[in-house]
């Protein structure tokens, strides 16, 4: 669209071979000359499909995840750091602070989270792969 410059009547012309599926039945249900030009034709478009923009997550997410009893600290770990990579923007030592908040009071990985604060997610990611382990020896 943005080739053809200026000629917003050409614009209006060649905007329905852009669209498919629900975006173009809803342009085949606009009342005939309804609409003044291209600038108001997209202003209409944003304004039907605004909602169906992804939104991007903020990393305040992490710190409304929790473990939940029961729930294993692999699980956990597998959780929040799965949820990591959907944020926009997650620097690794707030995602450890987050994690740190959500862990099980009084498990051993709370214990050693509270003993020696990590520096970030690596340190976090290394101390839970020894708990793990340690709790996997213990089932066997």
């Amino acid at each position: 669209m943005v080739l053809e410059g200026d000629d917003e009547a050409l614009l209006c012309k060649l905007f329905p071979s852009s669209l498919s599926g629900s975006a173009l039945i809803w342009f085949r249900q606009l009342k005939p000359r309804s609409i003044g030009g291209f600038t108001q034709l997209c202003e209409m478009f944003i304004s039907q499909y605004i909602c169906n923009q992804k939104r991007r997550k903020d990393v305040m997410i992490l710190f409304s995840m929790k473990q939940s009893i029961g729930e294993s600290l692999k699980d956990y770990l597998r959780h929040i750091t799965e949820e990591m990579f959907t944020l926009e923007e997650c620097d690794s030592y707030t995602a450890s602070l987050a994690f740190h908040e959500g862990v099980i009071l009084g498990t051993e990985m709370y214990r050693s989270l509270v003993k020696t604060p990590p520096v970030d997610m690596r340190e976090v990611m290394a101390r839970a792969d020894g708990i793990i382990r340690l709790e996997e020896e213990e089932l066997t």
